[in-house]
């Protein structure tokens, strides 16, 4: 893991506890991509407010630590995948580009 990583998982750690949102140690595994699975909460945030919110943390430290061309690749390519429930239960993807 390098300093981007921890910069990443630190901010999004931040804000998952925040969420209230169990942790799995992902030192235990090999890492190949992020998914992050957003479930609505009753007289809280909307699932797919907090998805967007996460998205957006995600789009910000990429962007201040890759800059806007590698973060972009990084996205494309579906490395950070962000997903929520919806008013259905429904499982959808949130699109960053």
């Amino acid at each position: 893991m390098n300093l981007f990583f921890y910069t990443l998982y630190g901010e999004l750690i931040n804000f998952i506890r925040e969420q209230n949102i169990p942790l799995i140690d992902p030192s235990n595994f090999e890492i190949t991509g992020m998914d992050f699975l957003f479930l609505p909460e009753a007289g809280g945030k909307s699932a797919l407010e907090a998805a967007e919110l996460a998205g957006d943390k995600i789009l910000r430290v990429l962007r201040d630590e890759l800059g806007d061309e590698l973060a972009d690749e990084m996205l494309k390519k579906g490395e950070f995948r962000v997903w929520f429930m919806n008013e259905f239960g429904e499982i959808k993807k949130l699109v960053f580009i």
